[in-house]
């Protein structure tokens, strides 16, 4: 293993002062006042990254203190995901400037990372200070307090109020993130040429992934079991699509889905010769999946743990079909279906008018998404889920 040096790039100690300067002395005592749960996160992150820092520099000196560095390299990342958006929120709120401050928004959210996943990345060697970090990104990422423009024109402004915008942010984070550990990853992977049993696997496969789109959001609507299965006329004459629902929809399904294929990326090669070498990963990236679905009820109830339960099934689900297919974009595309039909369901995704109540409709949606995980892991489909593996972890280089 290389030597590297233990102290922080200048551009970066410099850029983390600065940072914290703005934190401690313009939104602190401002933008507490507005928004202070927004800025609740926000502070926690600004105490722990000032810690490490003043520990980094220290570093230079008692060297016990190395790892500190890392911590840095962790932790200013995500800060950054509440410092930008609550500083040109405070600035709006105070000054006004209109459309001016929302564009240097957003640019600033693309381009403030940039040096430090340049310069410092490739010093987190190991996968699990590499999973700590994509862990404690992508958490930022997901509850930051996103400011979104409001003097925009309005074609525009719809656009970005979807946060379809911060997806393709993320995506360009995770490019970045990536190519600084290895040049040599893909978003897909190459599959083999398929023999007719795979074709007829690949048939159910999209079969289930449509069927099942519909199916996750009008259970709740079915009065018997035909309408509960397939019978979804009434449904359907209730969807009203929409292109902000679209957007929105694909936005969730790149948020979550390159958050996956970044821990399938970090952990599988990890797993390589250790117990559950597969399924090990895909347990672990299914659970984040589910605990972060557990964020959106904030309960803690029969009703709440089945439905992350739910989430963690629904996991291992698109965990199983990235890695037999080998495309990232197909689980986009059904994470993103199954949200479009509920969103365009409007209000009756969420009454409980058919047979079956809440926890039955739970119940039935988890054995059946453990019905299709067992068919995609059995028989040719585990082998080639296997093959697909290897020719990922030779292809991103990641050991």
């Amino acid at each position: 293993m290389k030597t590297l040096n233990s102290s922080l790039h200048p551009v970066i100690l410099f850029q983390t002062i600065i940072s914290l300067l703005v934190e401690f002395i313009f939104i602190f005592p401002t933008a507490n006042r507005q928004f202070k749960t927004l800025n609740l996160f926000n502070i926690s992150l600004s105490i722990i990254l000032l810690i490490a820092l003043v520990l980094a520099i220290l570093s230079k000196k008692l060297k016990f203190l190395s790892w500190s560095k890392n911590a840095v390299i962790i932790i200013f990342p995500a800060f950054n995901l509440f410092l930008i958006p609550i500083f040109f929120r405070t600035m709006n709120g105070f000054l006004k400037l209109g459309i001016l401050s929302e564009l240097v928004f957003i640019l600033s959210l693309f381009l403030i990372n940039i040096p430090l996943f340049k310069l410092e990345l490739n010093t987190l060697e190991t996968p699990v200070i590499r999973f700590l970090f994509i862990f404690v990104f992508y958490t930022a990422a997901r509850y930051s307090p996103l400011y979104y423009p409001t003097y925009l024109p309005k074609i525009l402004n719809q656009f970005l109020d979807t946060y379809f915008w911060f997806s393709i942010f993320m995506l360009f984070s995770w490019v970045l993130i990536f190519n600084a550990w290895s040049n040599t990853w893909k978003f897909n992977i190459k599959v083999l040429p398929n023999n007719n049993y795979q074709i007829w696997a690949v048939i159910i496969l999209v079969f289930y992934m449509i069927w099942f789109s519909f199916f996750d959001q009008f259970i709740n609507l079915g009065t018997s079991w035909s309408e509960i299965f397939g019978s979804w006329s009434y449904p359907i004459s209730q969807l009203h699509f929409s292109w902000y629902n679209l957007l929105y929809a694909l936005f969730t399904g790149i948020l979550e889905e390159s958050f996956r294929w970044a821990n399938l990326q970090i952990l599988l090669p990890y797993f390589k010769n250790k117990f559950l070498p597969i399924l090990g990963p895909i347990l672990i990236s299914a659970f984040f999946f589910g605990i972060y679905h557990y964020t959106l009820s904030y309960t803690l109830n029969l009703n709440s743990i089945l439905y992350v339960i739910d989430a963690f099934v629904m996991g291992l689900i698109l965990a199983g079909i990235y890695l037999y297919t080998g495309k990232l974009y197909i689980t986009i595309l059904f994470h993103a279906a199954i949200d479009l039909v509920g969103f365009n369901l409007g209000s009756l995704v969420n009454y409980n008018l058919g047979l079956l109540d809440y926890l039955q409709q739970l119940v039935l949606i988890i054995l059946i998404n453990m019905i299709f995980f067992i068919f995609l892991f059995t028989g040719k489909r585990k082998k080639g889920i296997a093959i697909n593996v290897s020719k990922l972890i030779k292809k991103s280089n990641l050991t």
